[in-house]
C-alpha cells in the first residue's frame, strides 16, 4: 500500500515540475527574438520619405531645420531637490556645418532667465542633449517653461531660423507634489 502511493506523489511532482518547466521555457522563447529589435530612430529623418539629410555634407534647406525635445511635456521636478534639467532629443541642421542651441526660462511671459547660447549642439547622428541648471531663485510654487530655439550657423557665423518660425520648442516645468 505504501508503494503506489509514493509513486502518485512522484508522478503528481514530476507533473508541477513539467509544468513549471514549460511555463519557464514559455516566458523565455517570448524573449529570444531581441536581434530584431529597431535601434532609436531620428524621427525628424527619413532616407525614404525626405530628401534633406543630417550633418554639414548635405544641400543647405532652412525649411529642414528643426527640433524635437523627446522629454515628457510636462516635465515634473522634485521641490527643493532637483537643481537641474537634462533636456534631449532629436535635430536637423538643414546642412549647415554647425548649430547653435539657445536656452531661456519663462514663468508665464516673463523671463526669468533671458535666451542664452548653450553648450549644446546637433551631432553628425542628429542628436542633441542640453543641461539647464535652475537658477538659486527658482520658486518651486510657480509653474515655469523652458524655451529652446534651434539655429543653424554658417562658415561665417551667420545664424539662421527656419523661415515659418518652427524651430522653436517650449516645455513646461512643474513640481511634483
Amino acid at each position: 500500500m505504501g508503494e503506489p502511493a509514493m509513486l502518485n506523489k512522484k508522478s503528481i511532482n514530476y507533473k508541477r515540475g513539467g509544468f513549471a518547466a514549460f511555463i519557464l521555457v514559455s516566458v523565455l522563447s517570448l524573449f529570444q527574438n531581441c536581434g530584431t529589435y529597431e535601434p532609436l530612430l531620428n524621427p525628424l529623418y527619413d532616407r525614404e520619405l525626405l530628401s534633406s539629410c543630417i550633418g554639414p555634407t548635405c544641400q543647405r534647406d532652412l525649411n529642414f531645420l528643426s527640433l524635437y525635445v523627446g522629454n515628457p511635456d510636462p516635465i515634473l521636478i522634485t521641490r527643493n531637490i532637483e537643481r537641474a534639467v537634462d533636456l534631449g532629443g532629436y535635430c536637423d541642421s538643414a546642412g549647415f556645418p554647425s548649430t547653435k542651441i539657445y536656452v531661456e526660462l519663462r514663468s508665464g511671459t516673463t523671463s526669468v532667465v533671458a535666451p542664452y547660447a548653450s553648450i549644446a549642439q546637433c551631432d553628425s547622428n542628429g542628436r542633441f542633449r542640453v543641461l539647464i541648471e535652475l537658477p538659486g531663485t527658482y520658486n518651486y510654487d510657480l509653474a515655469y517653461s523652458i524655451v529652446l530655439t534651434f539655429r543653424a550657423v554658417d562658415e561665417q557665423g551667420n545664424e539662421y531660423d527656419h523661415p515659418t518660425g518652427i524651430n522653436r520648442r517650449e516645455i513646461a516645468l512643474l513640481t511634483a507634489p
